[in-house]
């Protein structure tokens, strides 16, 4: 088994079945198994990485969970391609579900979310900010084990906190259904999502609302223009200077 952080990001121990799901997150992030290609056998993976069958099975349905693989029985465990449609799979009673894509996502993203950091920020308490610093650290934590679906959800999760502490139950429903069309796994390279999260929390904390949204505004736009789409400028924000 390759060398790994042996905690998670909550404290606990990282079993074995966590360090595999890590591995074989780091063969699909770093292209060692292309899209749509099979993962090696259970039995090889077991002695590639010295854990049992019952680990490897664990760590596959994780990632199975997670839709970075797809099981099709019979055949064997394929890495699936990201894509720009939600997943057909995931139950909803929003009309759009399965039409809408990923630039359709960070579009109305870059509008709602740093509205609603505008609005949260004169409101937030130091459980507040404790709640955001622990996102923080848990990402980078999840990024310097090798987890990305867990960096993925760390990152979504900073997003959340933010929409939730707005009150406005539409901006949720809203930012909860663009969670199906968001990749379930982030790549080594969005450490710059942490420097950028870092920055949000630390304007909002001096209670700089107008600033803390346009960092919010600039982040969602970097964060599209990492996922391949250079959104227009809406005009309604300028550049903070810090």
């Amino acid at each position: 088994m390759p060398a790994s952080k042996t905690e998670r990001t909550d404290g606990t121990k990282r079993t074995v079945a966590d360090q595999v799901s890590i591995e074989l997150q780091r063969m699909i992030v770093e292209g060692e198994i292309d899209p749509g290609q099979p993962l090696p056998s259970q039995r090889d993976i077991a002695e590639k990485l010295g854990a049992s069958r019952t680990s490897v099975r664990e760590a596959i349905s994780a990632l199975s969970a997670a839709g970075l693989v797809q099981v099709e029985h019979g055949r064997g465990v394929f890495v699936r391609a990201r894509s720009g449609h939600a997943r057909p799979n995931m139950p909803s009673s929003w009309s759009f579900d399965g039409t809408l894509a990923l630039r359709d996502a960070y579009q109305i993203r870059v509008l709602i979310e740093p509205f609603a950091v505008r609005v949260v920020t004169p409101l937030l308490s130091r459980d507040h900010l404790l709640r955001l610093g622990r996102n923080l650290e848990q990402t980078r934590a999840a990024l310097e084990a090798g987890d990305y679906v867990t960096v993925a959800k760390e990152d979504f999760a900073f997003h959340w906190i933010f929409a939730e502490l707005s009150g406005n139950q539409l901006f949720c429903d809203i930012l909860s259904r663009c969670a199906s069309l968001l990749p379930a796994s982030l790549s080594p390279g969005e450490s710059q999502t942490i420097a950028e999260h870092a920055a949000i929390i630390e304007e909002a904390a001096k209670g700089r609302a107008e600033a803390a949204g346009q960092l919010m505004y600039g982040h969602v736009m970097a964060a599209a223009k990492r996922a391949g789409f250079v959104l227009p400028e809406t005009g309604f924000h300028s550049p903070v200077e810090r």
